[in-house]
């Protein structure tokens, strides 16, 4: 009984102390992810139409706070028929190579 005193006591504080921040639900109806560039020395913008994200986030606790974005990226537009024509292309974000792309948080810090 004794020896598993510990155990159950470590499960106990495991179970009230958070390992990760809280998760975020992302509304994707007032979302979007949008990218840049430049051509031709002409910007221009676009914007990815299918796109995933993870947001763990606790401001008293930033070590804990994570983010990642999955992104279809054949889902990118910029509304310009030359520049989406071109998007997918190798030039660009090489849609038959890299379908997906991600970005995963480093650091998060104030």
């Amino acid at each position: 009984m004794i020896k598993t005193l510990p155990a159950i006591m470590m499960g106990l504080w495991l179970a009230a102390s958070p390992l990760y921040a809280a998760e975020y639900q992302t509304d994707y109806t007032k979302s979007k992810l949008a990218f840049s560039g430049t051509h031709a020395g002409k910007s221009f913008a676009g914007t990815f139409a299918s796109w995933q994200a993870r947001i763990q986030f606790d401001p008293a606790n930033l070590a804990t706070s994570a983010l990642k974005v999955t992104i279809d990226t054949a889902s990118a537009s910029t509304g310009e028929k030359m520049y989406d024509g071109s998007l997918p292309s190798e030039d660009w974000f090489a849609v038959k190579q890299f379908p997906k792309a991600a970005f995963v948080s480093n650091d998060i810090s104030k």
